[in-house]
């Protein structure tokens, strides 16, 4: 309405000049929440085309406006206060070139513990569990990117080295699968290989099987772990299975896994129910059924 007015004023008095800035401000200011809120979402340890495309693309439309005002305005003060304006400006400029382009916060790209494609890749499954997930949503900081990385580092050391210790100890028996707590029925794979040759005994076999795919950083996963393992005693010729998405994500593709917890009910090799969430009524109710049939 404000922008309205002063167009309309601007015109009656002839002054073109003024109605192409107030014009260019009003665009410019939402084209430049747009791309506050994309260079926000990004990851701080970024190093991508696509951000530097960004900051400058924030830093030149900013600076274009601050210029504007200031020869707008400069007309209406003394040649002295015209002076100290466009210094500001300037001063202006200049700090947000340092913050956008040599300053990035409490993190640089160099304390990244994971390569762009990976990161962003971790960046990629958390806005889709932001944007389309129903029953979780993963709240995360500016840091949060860096904790997952430094999560998923870990994971992977640990994978490697159980991989080690596992095959070293086991002398090297690869269907030996592991359970997911002392005295557990729930068992645990950490090998694609191990996985596939217990995948093709269970084809030959009628008993049911609950896969559970999971992840260490989900939060409904940790919260329905407890009544998992309740179901496990409870129905005892039923296989229960935990996988790890972010060990074996080849298996969670095969069962075309999109969102965590996902409990996928297998007979035969076959599934034949599919339970997406820590729906635990649900989950035992679809036990029972398949339970009971066989």
């Amino acid at each position: 309405m404000k922008s309205g007015i002063t167009i309309y004023c601007a015109c009656n008095n002839g002054d073109i000049q003024m109605v192409a800035f107030v014009i260019f401000v009003f665009f410019g200011t939402f084209l430049l929440h747009y791309w506050f809120r994309l260079y926000h979402m990004l990851p701080p340890c970024d190093r991508s085309w696509e951000k530097l495309k960004l900051k400058i693309g924030i830093w030149v439309l900013i600076s274009s406006i601050m210029f504007g005002f200031a020869c707008e305005f400069s007309a209406f003060v003394s040649f002295i206060e015209s002076l100290t304006f466009f210094g500001v400006v300037n001063c202006c400029n200049t700090s947000l070139f340092y913050v956008y382009f040599i300053w990035e916060g409490d993190k640089s790209g160099r304390s990244c513990l994971l390569a762009e494609k990976e990161y962003w890749s971790l960046a990629q499954v958390r806005l889709w569990f932001q944007h389309r997930s129903t029953f979780f949503q993963l709240p995360l900081s500016k840091g949060g990117y860096v904790r997952l990385s430094k999560q998923a580092q870990h994971i992977q050391q640990s994978r490697t080295m159980g991989s080690f210790l596992s095959s070293f100890f086991a002398g090297g028996d690869e269907n030996a699968p592991s359970s997911s707590a002392d005295n557990s029925s729930v068992q645990t794979f950490h090998s694609s290989a191990r996985w596939q040759l217990h995948f093709n005994q269970l084809k030959e076999s009628s008993q049911l099987a609950v896969i559970d795919f999971s992840a260490s950083w989900c939060g409904p996963c940790k919260f329905i772990e407890p009544a998992i393992h309740a179901m496990a005693e409870k129905f005892n010729d039923v296989q229960f299975i935990k996988i790890d998405v972010d060990e074996l994500p080849d298996v969670a593709q095969e069962f075309q896994v999109q969102a965590m917890p996902t409990f996928v009910l297998v007979k035969k090799g076959k599934e034949i129910e599919r339970v997406v969430g820590a729906k635990k009524d649900e989950l035992e109710k679809k036990v029972q059924k398949h339970h009971a049939q066989a």
